[in-house]
């Protein structure tokens, strides 16, 4: 399976939510505490209860998909709906190979529906072989789910299928609706169409085997109707075609003797092992299995990690093998060893009726044995992670915040082992060292309480200075979590402004730049800003720029004026691009200039444009002699002489008066 699209409307802090065109490898998703990256799961959570329903009538999965109403935007107005939907594609032989057998079984059954129970059904199998395959159903092997919020007070939902073919847009109803089970044209209303059962149309001999040969369209309606498609309960003991689907998808065959079916029940199996959600809300690991969950398809959840584990260790060969790269890569991650064991059989949960088996993680660690649940968290992650990243080419792995009980280290080879996996991977995380500059990269934000998207996008010409600097510094990846970020000069500033914006009087008022979650990055030196302010431009980060008074100067050659630097940035100014224009001609003066720089961005604490007019120049004149008190006593440390000034006195009025200028630009003043 590959996800393709990730759409949602007026659920959670979205109030809009499009994913086009998802990467097959990495998506990395950065952004600030609170922004809404793990709704992005939430949202993906909603998709597989929704599916579980639709395929088993669970009454669990009802009553999520109640409480789930309540995750309606608040605030969404009341004419706008709330939807989820989820693009993908079925990229495998065996997920292909499920389709089919499906639509063969409910192709069979509504054709031998009320047929007496001496109809001998080799014919019909036997066509169903030769003509229904994966070729002919191609349209139906690349969709989305849909998931739509019908009444919020009543918490339903209706839950379909979409899909193109024949270049129209068909909509396959799986639950709710007035005709569940029923394909009809998108264009067409949902409701007063008539649906009309599958033989209706067909010629059949007295076999009831179709006299023509197959094609896709004979399953789909004309305008102005529906037809039904699901697979009915079918009155011929095991016939060949249900023993194939139920095989398939690990149901027994007696259930489809008695039961409908519809093609929610092959997503939900394509699903349950090809999409794994590793949440940030980590679940303890489950170690009683009833029989039943022992012989069906495992969930993605976490908890039932154990019982894959369990199955691949005693499986076939292909699971063995699988089994073995989860035990390396764990070790490679921790230095421990790990076996899955078979610790008995126990009564099983008081809604659950039949024996249970007792299956327990076991790690090694220095010569001793430990459950996994009782060897620490980062330990249990690892094994998480491990499991997570062996899975085959064809799955999507959604990891959300993995890093969170791994140090720097283990981060480091856990982003080698990330960026090697066979799988589709969506990573969301707070932490720098799991950000690569070759991924494919989203911000979320949430600037006026609605969540907003951001996708890394890069001029061409800037793109390698950008993926340069984001990979040779952690720091500069830390901006990528930031609400806001000053850019300065040098490490005098970064040592310095720091101290002083913490302790002034407008931190009092405002809060101090850690608590706003506003980013100070030394861009060192005077030609490098227009590199960040490009980045931060390109994912939405508001920004502010500190200079010295040179870098206001015209005519200083290699685009280092700071106005040209942000042009070339992006930056969209009519004014300034045309007061840079008119620069050559007239000679600006540097209150102007400072002025213009103010209105778009960029501030001084310089008092003129020349070389003199640094920042350590203003800390000469603001404290007389600390600068050189300061290099005896911490070195030669730009950084740590800045902090050793500014420590030494309170903050003073232009800083603080500097600071409320900046807060104001970043929007960030409560």
């Amino acid at each position: 399976m590959r996800l393709r699209t990730f759409r949602a409307r007026e659920l959670f802090s979205f109030d809009r939510l499009d994913l086009e065109d998802l990467p097959g490898g990495t998506l990395t998703v950065v952004g600030p505490n609170g922004a809404g990256k793990t709704n992005i799961v939430r949202l993906l959570a909603i998709i597989g209860t929704a599916i579980d329903r639709a395929a088993t009538y669970s009454q669990e999965a009802y009553s999520s998909l109640v409480r789930h109403a309540a995750s309606r935007r608040f605030g969404a107005p009341t004419a706008s709906g709330s939807m989820v939907s989820l693009g993908l594609a079925l990229t495998e032989d065996w997920e292909r190979e499920l389709m089919v057998r499906f639509v063969r079984a409910a192709i069979f059954a509504q054709l031998m529906q009320g047929q007496p129970t001496n109809t001998d059904p080799a014919p019909l199998a036997a066509w169903l072989h030769d003509h229904v395959d994966a070729s002919k159903l191609s349209p139906l092997a690349a969709g989305r789910i849909v998931v739509d919020l019908v009444d919020p007070s009543a918490g339903s939902w209706s839950i379909g299928y979409e899909f193109v073919a024949n270049g129209e847009a068909f909509q396959w109803t799986l639950e709710g609706g007035p005709s569940p089970g029923a394909i009809a044209r998108a264009a067409d209303p949902g409701v007063g169409v008539p649906t009309y059962s599958l033989d209706q149309g067909w010629e059949l001999d007295s076999k009831r085997v179709p006299k023509r040969p197959f094609e896709l369209a004979q399953l789909l309606p004309k305008p102005g109707e529906a037809r039904a498609l699901s697979l009915q309960g079918s009155s011929l003991p095991a016939a060949e075609l249900m023993r194939e689907f139920a095989q398939a998808a690990a149901v027994p065959v007696a259930e489809t003797q008695n039961r409908a079916y519809s093609f929610a029940c092959v997503l939900r199996v394509v699903l349950s092992r090809a999409l794994i959600l590793l949440s940030d809300l980590r679940e303890p690991p489950r170690s009683t299995y009833p029989m039943s969950e022992v012989r069906g398809p495992s969930l993605g959840d976490a908890s039932q990690i154990p019982l894959r584990l369990f199955r691949d260790k005693n499986g076939d060969p292909d699971g063995r093998a699988r089994f073995a790269r989860v035990q390396r890569l764990f070790t490679q991650l921790t230095g421990a060893t790990f076996d899955v064991v078979l610790a008995g059989s126990g009564n099983p949960p008081s809604d659950e009726s039949g024996p249970s088996l007792i299956i327990s993680p076991v790690v090694t660690r220095e010569g001793h044995d430990l459950p996994v649940e009782f060897a620490g968290a980062g330990i249990w992650e690892a094994l998480l992670l491990s499991d997570s990243l062996s899975q085959p080419r064809g799955c999507a792995i959604v990891l959300d915040e993995p890093a969170r009980n791994l140090h720097p280290t283990l981060q480091r080879k856990l982003l080698s082992e990330i960026r090697g996996a066979s799988a589709q991977v969506v990573l969301i995380t707070h932490s720098p060292y799991l950000v690569s500059t070759q991924d494919d990269i989203m911000r979320v934000d949430r600037p006026q309480g609605v969540t907003v998207l951001r996708r890394l996008g890069l001029h061409p010409g800037a793109a390698g200075a950008v993926r340069k600097a984001l990979g040779e510094s952690a720091d500069a990846r830390a901006l990528l979590f930031a609400r806001a970020v000053v850019l300065v000069e040098g490490g005098t500033e970064l040592g310095a402004l720091p101290v002083w914006w913490t302790t002034s009087p407008t931190s009092e008022q405002t809060g101090a730049p850690d608590a706003l979650n506003v980013a100070i990055f030394s861009v060192d030196g005077d030609r490098n800003f227009g590199v960040f302010v490009h980045l931060l431009r390109s994912l939405g980060i508001p920004w502010a720029i500190v200079c010295d008074g040179k870098a206001f100067r015209f005519g200083t050659g290699n685009g280092r004026q700071i106005f040209e630097q942000i042009l070339t940035a992006g930056v969209e100014d009519v004014e300034l691009a045309s007061l840079v224009q008119a620069s050559a001609a007239r000679q600006s003066t540097f209150e102007e200039l400072r002025a213009m720089g103010s209105r778009v961005g960029v501030f001084t604490l310089a008092a003129d444009w020349d070389d003199g007019e640094s920042f350590e120049a203003f800390l000469d004149r603001v404290a007389p002699g600390k600068l050189a008190e300061a290099g005896q006593a911490v070195g030669a440390s730009k950084p740590r002489k800045g902090t050793y000034v500014a420590e030494a006195m309170v903050c003073p009025k232009e800083v603080d008066g500097l600071y409320w200028e900046i807060l104001q630009r970043l929007g960030v003043t409560s």
